[in-house]
């Protein structure tokens, strides 16, 4: 996957989606796996993946930098998506800085959340995962009940 672009959580973005994994201003990157951006990959929380330009995925917490170093996260956490997430979309656009989401249909999305214990922390494992899939449902939801 190449990396498309590097941003920072807004605080626009975090009041919108209150994701509790995350604060304002934490840092992430967007990588694609090819031109047809059929999926995105997000890692979010500074790390080494943000310095890389390619990145391949070897297991959830072992990642290949550039073809030639590995990176291992001692702690991490991937949520992978099968329907389109605005919350995606609008993080493109923020460090793309621009608003071309509507003419954009991501399917799939995969939100890795690197060395989570020297971020924000959530009070257990279990409520991180309840509470950030709230979050998707009730956005996917929304956005297709406007569609009509």
């Amino acid at each position: 996957m190449y990396r498309l672009c590097r941003g920072k959580l807004t605080k626009q973005l975090h009041h919108q989606y209150r994701d509790t994994l995350v604060h304002e201003n934490t840092p992430y990157a967007v990588f694609l796996p090819d031109p047809l951006k059929s999926f995105v990959f997000v890692t979010i929380y500074d790390s080494p993946l943000m310095s890389c330009d390619n990145v391949t995925c070897l297991d959830y917490n072992l990642f290949k930098c550039d073809l030639d170093h590995n990176i291992k996260f001692a702690v991490s956490m991937m949520f992978c998506y099968i329907y389109p997430l605005r919350y995606v979309e609008d993080l493109i656009d923020n460090c793309m800085d621009t608003r071309t989401s509507k003419f954009r249909i991501i399917d799939k999305s995969i939100l890795h959340y690197a060395d989570i214990e020297s971020g924000f922390k959530a009070t257990t494992k279990k409520w991180w995962l309840l509470s950030i899939t709230l979050l998707f449902a009730v956005s996917w939801y929304l956005e297709n009940l406007a569609l009509g």
